[in-house]
């Protein structure tokens, strides 16, 4: 049950990968599976962590930590210490510290912070001709949340300057906000290639995406 609790987790966290963080949570969390499976369903204690913890050596019932006679991955267990004469003293392993490592870079970018960077991704541009002068450039990405589609912009830089394109009302669908979002633009140009170097998408609050570095795909 223990092994399949991690499981769970894992799917958990591959769905989220995109996430911030969670790259390095997943990464601590296969330290500790390995350690785990490796030694029958138990994570590995170092005596001495045990002892600087101020904890039992011993232990009747099961645990999910406590110390192997003869420990497989020991460097992955838990080695370190928190000191007995600290709140919260306990044993803790490399993956442990990853985990937590990744907890906070995750808290700090979903938290909006300056030193975050981009909180969203372009995934696929679609590019539909919608008459011989104009076409429909639709958008489609991720975002974390606080972040809303339908109020996007399409930056258009051309030799004339930056124009400035707002989202047509059918990409932003209900419920903008969240980790997908769809953003369509009225395009006007002429021709038949579109330069989507000289494209970038425009998010509050958010850097801006460069449209040319997402897979383009042209519609009917």
């Amino acid at each position: 049950m223990h092994l399949l609790s991690y499981g769970l987790v894992a799917a958990f966290v591959a769905r989220n990968l995109w996430i911030p963080g969670v790259p390095l949570v997943a990464l601590g969390g296969g330290l500790n599976l390995a350690a785990i499976t490796a030694n029958g369903g138990v994570m590995p204690a170092d005596p001495d962590a045990v002892r600087r913890a101020g904890l039992p050596l011993e232990h009747a019932d099961y645990i999910n930590s406590a110390i192997v006679a003869h420990p497989r991955l020991a460097p992955l267990g838990d080695v370190f210490a928190v000191p007995a004469a600290f709140p919260l003293h306990n044993v803790f392993s490399i993956g442990d510290v990853l985990i937590a490592v990744g907890a906070l870079v995750f808290v700090h970018r979903i938290g909006g912070s300056r030193l975050g960077g981009h909180r969203a991704v372009v995934e696929r541009v679609e590019l539909v001709r919608a008459s011989p002068a104009s076409w429909l450039v639709r958008v489609t990405g991720r975002a974390l949340l606080g972040t809303a589609a339908g109020t996007a912009q399409l930056v258009v830089a051309d030799g004339a300057g930056e124009r400035l394109l707002p989202a047509l009302p059918e990409g932003a669908p209900a419920g903008a906000p969240g980790p997908g979002f769809r953003a369509a633009f009225h395009l006007p140009a002429a021709g038949e290639r579109i330069p989507l170097g000289a494209l970038r998408l425009r998010l509050p609050g958010l850097p801006d995406l460069d449209l040319s570095s997402a897979a383009p795909r042209r519609g009917a």
